[in-house]
């Protein structure tokens, strides 16, 4: 794989799952990237937070919906889903790469 790979830390949402604005700012910020790196996949991390005190869809869920509202191919992304603090989002994006045989540049 050739194309350069952004990763999307997740943001908390607000408590009824939508999106936070600093969830808005960092996906519009990954929107922007993409749209200057045609063959640039997206990582989005962020599982759902039981601490928190929330049920429903994960951070990476909410956050595709939000780049595919705006015009982002849904090929264009992948999902880590499970992670629930920044810790857990690079150690399980560093496996997700990993198991893809990247190891090109990482934008974060």
């Amino acid at each position: 794989m050739n194309a350069s790979v952004v990763i999307v830390f997740g943001a908390a949402p607000r408590t009824d799952n939508t999106p936070s604005r600093a969830m808005r700012l960092r996906v519009a910020a990954a929107a922007r990237f993409a749209s200057g790196h045609p063959d640039a996949r997206i990582l989005l991390t962020g599982g759902v937070s039981h601490r928190q005190k929330r049920s429903g869809p994960s951070e990476a869920a909410i956050m595709a919906a939000l780049l595919t509202a705006n015009g982002v191919s849904g090929s264009e992304l992948w999902l880590e889903d499970r992670a629930t603090d920044t810790f857990d989002s690079v150690v399980f994006c560093n496996d997700f790469l990993r198991v893809r045989g990247y190891a090109g540049p990482v934008w974060v």
